[in-house]
């Protein structure tokens, strides 16, 4: 919770004055999709993820008539620090057999997921507030 949840709480109350004086923001938080499911994590970090989608939508409420819009991204699995310190092959089984559940057949790329934050940091998503865009090859569809 410190990290995920208040992390995420600190840089959005650091920045948002500043937007709501230029009536003009853009704020991306970082959930997962352990946070619809409930799986593939321990519980604290799904309940500390669904909890980053509750703050999201309530930021886009609270900040939207200052023309802040508020989202999210919820990665699917993607090769990180934690991946990479398990023992042996086990990283590469497990990410073939995620990969093999999604409707796309493959994992996310670190680019997969940038993309998504500068989609919803650009001015093309003006009017998206509130959501949290999935990038997990279809594996999740909630």
């Amino acid at each position: 919770m410190a990290l995920n949840l208040y992390g995420t709480m600190n840089c959005s109350k650091a920045v948002i004055t500043g937007m709501v004086e230029r009536k003009y923001g853009k704020i991306v938080n970082f959930a997962s999709i352990v946070a619809k499911t409930g799986i593939g994590g321990p519980s604290s970090y799904a309940a500390s993820k669904a909890a980053v989608l509750a703050f999201t939508r309530g930021m886009a409420t609270q900040y939207g008539p200052s023309n802040v819009n508020v989202n999210a991204v919820a990665p699917g699995m993607l090769n990180t620090n934690f991946f990479s310190a398990l023992p042996g092959n086990v990283t590469t089984q497990i990410f073939a057999e995620v990969a093999g559940m999604a409707p796309m057949r493959r994992n996310q790329e670190v680019e997969d997921i940038a993309n998504a934050v500068a989609f919803l940091a650009s001015d093309v998503s003006r009017n998206i507030t509130g959501q949290c865009i999935q990038v997990d090859s279809g594996l999740v569809m909630l």
